[in-house]
């Protein structure tokens, strides 16, 4: 946890999360304890553990989304210095929900017209045409996007076009629960390597958790967190992790 933040960043300190019981004779249940790290602009990093090990609960103390029912202790900055404005946040959560008869362009017209209301008609259509060229979206963004009974794009496409709805408003930091759920290697490859992008290119703070992903995936985090039982068990360079992965023995319960 010695690694000091060279740019702009995301600090978390000591931040533990627990969830009322409901019960006065049980104790409350602690879903994460004392987590301590960074995530760093033009990095990716990838929030890994085994399903119930707490890896959505981070997430959602990061973005400000937990439940009423959980409560939060320890600090979120932004830079080491202040929580950052909800306006700096994004998050994209596992469910893909859309109006399955519009294309992707109609999409991303209308969550641009919600989130960005003091742009004009030419400064939204550049952004969006932006947006549509960072996630790879260009072929398909004439496409209906489809439900159960209307064929339209793949699950990949779908994905990108959730991120793209959340990056049009350029936040700062970009949180994503599980955004290669569902997904084939190919499919997950492309939308990792779209945030990775996104990342780089943007100077975003890009942090995702991710369940199992292939060789070729893992490659393409910077940094990594993970969690077991709600505490890290690594974090630091991914490719550290690879490293030193038989030195570390981890019990899932």
């Amino acid at each position: 946890m010695a690694r000091s933040c060279r740019s702009r960043c995301l600090v978390w300190e000591d931040v533990t999360v627990t969830l009322a019981n409901g019960k006065k004779e049980k104790k409350n249940k602690c879903l994460v304890s004392g987590l301590t790290g960074l995530a760093e602009s033009h990095r990716i990093m990838a929030v890994m553990g085994p399903s119930g090990s707490g890896k959505s609960t981070f997430l959602d103390a990061l973005a400000g989304r937990l439940s009423p029912q959980a409560s939060m202790a320890g600090k979120v900055l932004l830079r080491g210095g202040s929580p950052p404005p909800a306006g700096e946040k994004s998050y994209v959560t596992q469910e893909d929900v859309f109006l399955g008869t519009l294309t992707v362009k109609e999409t991303l017209y209308f969550g641009a017209r919600l989130r960005l209301p003091e742009l004009t008609t030419a400064e939204l259509d550049e952004a969006i045409d932006e947006t549509l060229t960072k996630m790879g979206l260009e072929e398909c963004a004439d496409n209906t996007i489809g439900n159960w009974h209307l064929r339209g794009i793949s699950g990949g496409e779908r994905r990108r076009l959730s991120i793209a709805v959340e990056i049009l408003a350029q936040p700062q930091v970009l949180c994503l629960d599980e955004a290669t759920t569902g997904l084939d290697s190919a499919a997950a490859f492309f939308v990792v390597q779209a945030l990775r992008n996104v990342a780089r290119r943007d100077g975003k703070i890009v942090v995702c958790s991710i369940h199992q992903p292939t060789d070729d995936v893992f490659r393409l985090f910077d940094d990594l967190l993970l969690i077991s039982a709600g505490e890290a068990v690594y974090f630091g360079d991914s490719q550290g992790a690879v490293k030193v992965k038989k030195k570390i023995r981890v019990k899932f319960n």
